[in-house]
């Protein structure tokens, strides 16, 4: 998740790019304390499914993705306020918006991002 994070953060080159893994939303930290207390808790089950899955089931489970505009080595998808980032909609409507703009990523990474407006 670490060079995820640095991956886009390098893509994107811009302070106020939002993405799945920035500093200004809560998911990576989220997701990166969940699985260190999977791991802790030696509880796998969730992850499971994993190894298992198509390109196309993941492709699916992100859902459909809106249309994005390619500038540089990022999807620019539009605008979030600095008071959407405290508003727990408002985040939900972003992680659906960043995670299904990863559907439509052909094998050419683009980081998916909003700026903040």
């Amino acid at each position: 998740m670490e060079s995820s994070r640095i991956r886009h953060n390098m893509a994107l080159n811009r302070p106020t790019a939002v993405h799945l893994f920035s500093d200004y939303l809560p998911f990576h930290r989220e997701l990166r304390a969940w699985l260190i207390q999977r791991k802790l808790d030696k509880d796998f089950g969730p992850l499971t499914w994993l190894p298992d899955v198509s390109v196309e089931q993941l492709r699916t489970n992100l859902g459909s993705p809106g249309a994005g505009e390619r500038r540089g080595d990022g999807i620019y998808l539009g605008d979030i306020s600095r008071g959407s980032l405290d508003d727990s909609a408002a985040l939900q409507e972003c992680l659906a918006r960043l995670a299904s703009a990863y559907a439509a990523l052909d094998v050419q990474f683009a980081a998916p991002y909003l700026d903040l407006a």
